[in-house]
């Protein structure tokens, strides 16, 4: 299984400045415009919701665990310069129901008609696990962000 993979441009070449424990292409492009060196590692983190978690307590939690995990895949491999990992979650609620991840286009397409013309919130959490620093760091949007999204207005591209 290949553990790092998705090297910034400048990172080919030279170490990279963080590693980040998600294959979130938003979170790449971020990176990428802030002109941060950084390397994707992708650690096995459950991403299951505990009964009764309230949703910021949800991202929250697995964006320390992506962190964490991820600080320790870059730790066991020797052939890689440790550096802080950075982990992310994010999470769509509306109704007071938690919206996981689409699993086809069917299913996108379903949860999209949903948020149509609907409030709903989005829950945002970034953690840093470090190294040589052992104390993982994590910032959080706890308060969420109101959106409203309509539908009718996309398009599917193919």
């Amino acid at each position: 299984m290949q553990r790092f993979v998705n090297q910034s441009q400048a990172t080919k070449t030279m170490s990279p400045d963080v590693y980040l424990a998600s294959s979130s292409p938003r979170r790449k492009e971020l990176l990428a415009q802030l002109g941060v060196q950084f390397a994707v590692v992708h650690p096995q983190v459950d991403e299951s919701r505990r009964a009764g978690e309230p949703a910021e307590h949800y991202v929250a939690r697995l964006a320390l665990d992506k962190a964490r995990t991820g600080l320790r895949t870059v730790l066991d491999d020797t052939s890689v310069t440790p550096k802080p990992v950075i982990g992310a979650d994010t999470c769509i609620v509306i109704d007071d129901e938690l919206i996981g991840k689409p699993n086809d286009k069917q299913h996108f397409l379903n949860i999209m008609e949903r948020l149509s013309g609907n409030s709903h919130q989005v829950y945002t959490a970034v953690a840093m696990a470090g190294y040589p620093v052992a104390m993982p760091m994590l910032f959080e949007n706890m308060s969420p962000v109101l959106a409203n999204f309509s539908y009718s207005r996309c398009r599917w591209i193919t």
